[in-house]
């Protein structure tokens, strides 16, 4: 069995319904790992199978410190604070579960079984996944890493660690500082939970994804050969695995800047939101 992470509120929970869906079809067995924001997420997640549920009283009484009025400078927004909690949610699981854990987003959907990525990953202590954002030179539609570097090289909405101390490092650094907004910390811009990434390749012997198909974005969707075989979608000649939907909502497919395609929003989102109004329904 493979456990996993996420935190979620209850603005997500049709999301994260969604996802536990997807994942009871592509990544069983599985323990999903929830740190629930408020009361309704945890009542809802408390029903799904596979799930194990925190409530936020829980983790905060372990954990006094990561308290809003215990953390270091201005007060942080309800994104910051749920940032900053998710890197110790994640150490903890993987200390009780003697690892490894994967995090992942509520709004990432599987397509596909996530095993050619645990394939590639091998026995290695963590791992993260690239952002591939395209450069301005390839003349693509969207965001270029010109204009998006500042968010970090990797994404945190799939993460994977089996060594608990990289983890704690991480909940360590974001307790320090975890912003929405780019801020100077340690020498680097930092954003988020996310920038604190960058250096886990060099610092913590962590390989980056190379499968294409794993946490694919709308910052990368147009820099990936999409195309659909026998009723499964596939990018660059290989299963799609998993897509991060981010900045999506049921009003507008996703923010202006990621300037989807009518074959793009065909084949990744409809059948999302397809999936969110079953979740609705639920």
């Amino acid at each position: 069995m493979r456990h996993w992470t996420t935190v979620c509120d209850a603005n997500y929970l049709p999301r994260l319904r969604t996802l536990h869906a997807s994942m009871r079809r592509h990544c069983s067995p599985f323990m999903l790992h929830v740190l629930a924001w408020d009361e309704a997420t945890a009542q809802s997640a408390e029903t799904l199978v596979g799930v194990e549920v925190t409530t936020l009283a829980e983790f905060l009484w372990r954990h006094a410190d990561l308290a809003l009025a215990q953390l270091p400078g201005p007060e942080r927004k309800t994104a910051e604070h749920m940032w900053t909690c998710r890197p110790r949610f994640f150490a903890d699981i993987i200390e009780a579960t003697a690892g490894p854990v994967t995090q992942v987003d509520a709004d990432m959907w599987f397509f596909s079984s996530p095993e050619p990525m645990f394939v590639e990953i091998g026995a290695a202590p963590a791992a993260v996944c690239p952002h591939r954002i395209p450069l301005a030179a390839a003349d693509l539609p969207g965001p270029t890493l010109e204009t998006h570097a500042q968010y970090g090289t990797y994404n945190a909405g799939l993460v994977y660690v089996a060594n608990v101390a990289i983890a704690a490092r991480w909940a360590e650094q974001c307790r320090r500082g975890c912003r929405v907004t780019q801020t100077h910390i340690g020498g680097n811009i930092r954003y988020s939970d996310q920038s604190w990434l960058n250096e886990w390749p060099a610092e913590c012997s962590a390989p980056v994804v190379q499968y294409p198909g794993v946490n694919l974005g709308p910052w990368s969707i147009h820099a990936a050969e999409l195309e659909r075989r026998n009723g499964q979608v596939w990018c660059d000649g290989r299963p799609l695995v998993s897509f991060h939907y981010s900045g999506m909502s049921a009003e507008r497919l996703t923010f202006d800047e990621y300037a989807l395609t009518p074959s793009q929003v065909e084949l990744i989102y409809l059948p999302y939101l397809d999936a969110l109004d079953a979740a609705r329904r639920f």
